[in-house]
């Protein structure tokens, strides 16, 4: 019998992740049926995962947290057993429109509130400041214990790996292909100047190494509701995007410490976890894929693929890849220059997606002839690399 699940109890866009993910279990058992493969649907063919970015008012960024949910879920609902020797993601990103782009890793994240309270209330600033300090100095002066505020470097020894050779590579050729495009991608104000020269360094910033974004903030009326009160607490929310290979668990015990420990003026000072995830990487790719990758982009692009690392996060991808450690991956998508992922004017370049869905199904057809035909299974791959199965 497969797992129940109550669908009615679920919000609408619960409903449309879940839905999505049934989609991607249905197009496999299509496929299996179609060619006649034995009932051991994903041990002989692939599990495809074509999934496209969505927003939704309020709900930024949450796609992939609720898909990783719903694709296990729908995995048990559907019966599917054995071993998948291909995921395809539509849902990642490109360096520009001109050739297609495979996403090698993703980011890890943490998120966090970290909150300080130095009254019960608040109080007149006249009669207050000077004598009672700012819970607003106070989460700076915390802050500066986990990034230097003037370059922005991380500060924690715990938040960093060591960047593999061949992925420096990477970054390299993909900062050699973009150019001053990967820069002319943001919405710069005024003279605003990127936190360095060097475009390679730069893609390793946002792919590979600990970054600090503050996303959030509590305790702070706006400007115009703004009054004359010593404020009794403030809260902010730290995004912390973490190197793809690093094991979340001992950041997640050593940085409420860190924050915490030996308050400024014994202030109460609390940091609360909201989630933590470990980020992604790439297996090494077959033969067959790796031509059939570059093959796809001269064919429909007439230039080369191009392999780089995202420096966001898509929660199931390292859902699928602990569960199936021996699968061949192939994480692509539309979002390139301007295209503001989960911003209120999203848009995707329509012959970048007719090009990219021309790449993947010629990509789809290489696995039919080398692994399905071959009769080459994902168990057979996974032994032939001392993967764990």
């Amino acid at each position: 019998m497969g797992a129940s699940f109550p669908l009615q109890s679920l919000s609408l866009f619960d409903r449309i992740c879940f839905a999505r993910a049934s989609i991607s279990v249905r197009i496999c058992r299509s496929f299996r049926e179609s060619f006649g493969l034995s009932h051991g649907l994903v041990g002989s063919l692939s599990l495809f995962v074509m999934l496209s970015s969505v927003t939704f008012p309020g709900q930024s960024g949450c796609l992939g947290r609720l898909l990783s949910d719903s694709l296990s879920t729908a995995l048990c609902r559907h019966h599917l057993t054995g071993v998948p020797s291909l995921v395809v993601c539509l849902d990642s990103g490109c360096g520009n429109y001109e050739q297609m782009w495979l996403t090698t890793s993703l980011r890890g994240m943490l998120l966090g509130e970290l909150r300080v309270k130095v009254l019960t209330e608040g109080v007149h600033s006249g009669t207050a400041s000077g004598v009672v300090p700012s819970s607003f100095r106070i989460i700076r002066e915390l802050l500066d214990r986990i990034e230097d505020s003037k370059t922005g470097k991380i500060l924690v020894k715990e938040a960093y790996v060591d960047i593999p050779e061949k992925y420096r590579k990477y970054a390299q050729q993909a900062a050699e292909t973009i150019g001053d495009q990967y820069l002319e991608a943001f919405p710069w104000a005024g003279s605003t100047k990127p936190m360095g020269g060097d475009l390679t360094e730069l893609i390793l910033n946002a792919s590979w190494r600990p970054t600090i974004s503050y996303t959030g903030i509590d305790g702070i009326p706006s400007c115009a509701q703004a009054g004359n009160v010593l404020r009794p607490e403030t809260a902010i929310r730290l995004s912390i995007r973490l190197p793809p290979t690093l094991p979340v668990e001992p950041l997640v015990e050593v940085l409420p410490k860190i924050l915490t420990k030996d308050p400024p003026y014994g202030a109460e000072v609390s940091f609360k976890i909201v989630k933590a995830n470990k980020g992604w990487c790439a297996p090494p790719m077959e033969h067959w894929l790796e031509e059939a990758v570059d093959n796809a982009s001269k064919t429909f692009f007439g230039k080369g693929a191009r392999l780089v690392g995202e420096g966001g996060s898509i929660p199931f991808m390292g859902m699928l890849g602990s569960r199936y450690p021996g699968t061949q991956f192939v994480v692509t998508g539309v979002l390139g220059p301007h295209s503001n992922a989960h911003g209120p004017n999203e848009f995707l370049h329509i012959g970048m997606f007719k090009n990219l869905t021309c790449c993947v199904s010629y990509i789809l057809a290489q696995h039919y002839k080398h692994v399905v035909v071959a009769g080459k299974s994902c168990t057979e791959a996974a032994e032939s690399a001392s993967l764990p199965q």
